[in-house]
């Protein structure tokens, strides 16, 4: 059978096809200059829209941690972590190589280093989050008031502002005493923040007795999108969205 050129070139590319070239999964970071925090208490998080036919939605991971320092104003150091919680800052540090937009290196893994710091996807009140945060991306609001009772929220592109909703690790553990970002006896109660209480909050013991108690939440924000092969979630890297204090339940 005699080939020309063109009928080998077509055909090498069918072969090609036929082995199942693996596709190259990408999704892009969220800038850190997209991101406005405001003290502790406020942050605009400006997300474009995903293009990859495979993206489906942002998410918000986070963790919250008890603590007897109070401030309104964070540097990303180690030492002003640690004055909020050493676990904050060893948490901090160990998710930041996969967060630094001038690295080259790509970790394939994002699920399982939330998963090891014990993060958790946030969930709004009354609404399914991945609704909210679609691939169209929009202009997040994050607020956390300080008055006391009142409920931190979500807005996005100027909407109704929504209530923010612990995790419960999909029934895995039990939020107390609500799923509400509230500073509370029973959120910043060390003996609480088990695997099956308050998993997503972590204990410092390193408050003197009789002391007031605080609670700040650290959150990550990342592109996410599905795997059209095994059907699992990938990541983009994470963007550190900032460290937030928990206004008092009453």
């Amino acid at each position: 059978m005699n080939l020309t050129r063109s009928s080998i070139i077509i055909l090498f590319a069918l072969i090609m096809l036929s082995c199942g070239l693996e596709e190259y999964y990408y999704l892009e970071q969220v800038p850190e200059e997209y991101i406005e925090a405001e003290f502790v208490n406020k942050a605009t998080v400006r997300l474009p829209s995903l293009t990859a036919h495979y993206a489906t939605n942002y998410g918000i991971f986070y963790r919250i941690y008890i603590s007897g320092h109070l401030t309104d104003s964070i540097q990303l150091s180690s030492a002003d972590l640690g004055l909020i919680n050493s676990t904050l800052a060893a948490d901090y540090s160990a998710i930041y190589p996969s967060t630094d937009p001038t690295s080259t290196s790509i970790n394939t893994a994002i699920g399982t280093l939330f998963r090891n710091r014990r993060y958790y996807e946030l969930a709004l009140d009354g609404t399914n989050i991945r609704n909210v945060l679609t691939r169209n991306g929009g202009t997040l609001i994050f607020e956390f008031s300080t008055v006391p009772g009142e409920v931190p929220t979500l807005s996005l592109n100027a909407g109704t502002p929504i209530p923010l909703f612990r995790s419960n690790g999909e029934g895995t553990f039990i939020p107390e005493p609500d799923r509400y970002f509230f500073n509370s006896p029973d959120l910043n109660d060390n003996a609480k923040t088990t695997e099956t209480i308050n998993a997503d909050t972590n204990p410092n013991t390193g408050i003197q007795e009789g002391a007031f108690r605080y609670t700040y939440v650290s959150l990550y924000v990342v592109a996410m999108g599905m795997d059209d092969r095994n059907f699992s979630t990938i990541f983009s890297k994470p963007t550190h969205i900032g460290i937030f204090k928990l206004p008092d339940s009453f």
